[in-house]
């Protein structure tokens, strides 16, 4: 804020002031109060098995830090295939648990964040140890798919094209084989 608009807006002083607005506003400066330089999340990985997900399927993705974090709001962020994962648990420990919910047409061969050397989280704050408030993170280890743990989201479903049979035009009985040859 403007320091005369503070003045007559907040007739509270000092450290009742920070407590109640972010620096930026009291300071009236437009920059981001986070450091994206110096904050990292030491691990990104996912509590899911390797394997296809469809439409509906739930995907879990843990957040470590190196010291303990607060949640302001609910902090979501982009997955490179438009998805969005949204806090979970983790409040207050330094593991934060993100669950994203898979929506048709999320289809990708390998999910993972939207930028595999920074998180940005598109709602919501994370407040550090030291009270600072972020809402962007160095990933020391790049996207959870560097874990080993490949998913892939499939949300097309299959659809049939032709259906042959190659044995021959008859009449057949109970125990015979007809070969009958399905293409998607």
């Amino acid at each position: 804020l403007n320091p005369f608009l503070k003045k007559y807006l907040f007739p509270i002083s000092g450290s009742d002031l920070e407590k109640l607005l972010p620096a930026a506003a009291i300071s009236g400066s437009t920059s981001s109060s986070s450091s994206s330089n110096t904050v990292s999340i030491t691990s990104l990985t996912t509590t899911n098995s390797s394997g296809y997900y469809k439409q509906g399927s739930e995907i879990l993705i843990k957040a470590e830090f190196p010291s303990t974090v607060k949640i302001v709001g609910t902090p979501k962020f982009q997955l490179n295939n438009n998805g969005t994962a949204s806090y979970s648990s983790g409040d207050g420990t330094n593991i934060l648990v993100f669950s994203y919910i898979v929506q048709n047409g999320e289809d990708t061969t390998i999910l993972d964040v939207a930028d595999k050397t920074k998180l940005t989280l598109t709602v919501g704050q994370i407040q550090l140890s030291s009270g600072a408030m972020a809402t962007s993170f160095n990933l020391a280890s790049g996207g959870f798919s560097n874990s080993q743990t490949i998913i892939v989201i499939d949300t097309i479903s299959p659809t049939i094209s032709k259906i042959d049979s190659i044995t021959s035009n008859g009449i057949y009985g109970s125990g015979q084989t007809i070969s009958i040859q399905v293409s998607f």
